[in-house]
């Protein structure tokens, strides 16, 4: 229901009115998102792969950084259902991934060794401009915990080409995954090789 004030009201009940109001706007927004955070789930949970992406379509739900990030979290052992979901949203009109979406179906990609997927992620995330160091801890962390120890150094090795700067916090980065996988005699190896190239 639509409020009205008098142009004549105080200053303190216009400021009480336009706070009101927002969080009217608020509540709102938020059983909107809740609806069709709602909706989004039934689908992911009863249709096939393949139709996920015709289903998200019909369905009208409008994406958004907030309603996608949800959604990823909860479905982040959800393999590919998770992984079309984030194809469909990301084609949807006013909608851009936020680097938070990006992390979560990278390391949900990596949990299932979809590793092709995940290296096509970050390829996008090189276009458009949102490769941060996080990006390839995550990475070398899935790497790791698969004991692909080889392809988590390459993780690391591989980043100046991604134009991220392979520095002391990435390299922390990777030592810390291997030790926490009980590879500790490879986390100093790579230690002891990084101090003879420098």
């Amino acid at each position: 229901m639509l409020k009205f004030l008098s142009a004549k009201a105080s200053p303190q009940k216009w400021r009480r009115f336009v706070h009101s109001s927002a969080q009217t706007r608020t509540l709102d927004g938020d059983r909107l998102q809740a609806k069709s955070l709602k909706k989004i789930c039934k689908i992911l949970t009863s249709s096939p792969t393949a139709d996920v992406s015709e289903v998200l379509q019909k369905s009208k739900v409008e994406a958004s950084p907030k309603l996608v990030e949800e959604v990823l979290m909860r479905f982040e052992n959800a393999g590919m259902q998770a992984y079309r979901f984030f194809e469909w949203a990301g084609k949807q009109q006013d909608y851009a991934h936020s680097v938070e979406a990006y992390h979560i179906i990278i390391d949900s990609l990596g949990k299932i060794q979809q590793y092709g997927l995940m290296w096509t992620v970050v390829n996008l995330m090189k276009i458009k401009g949102v490769l941060t160091k996080e990006t390839f801890a995550i990475i070398m962390r899935r790497y790791a915990r698969a004991k692909k120890i080889e392809e988590a150094v390459y993780t690391f090795d591989t980043m100046e080409k991604f134009g991220v700067l392979p520095d002391l916090e990435a390299f922390n980065s990777l030592l810390s995954a291997l030790c926490k996988c009980k590879k500790v005699r490879k986390a100093q190896e790579v230690f002891d090789l990084m101090k003879v190239r420098q």
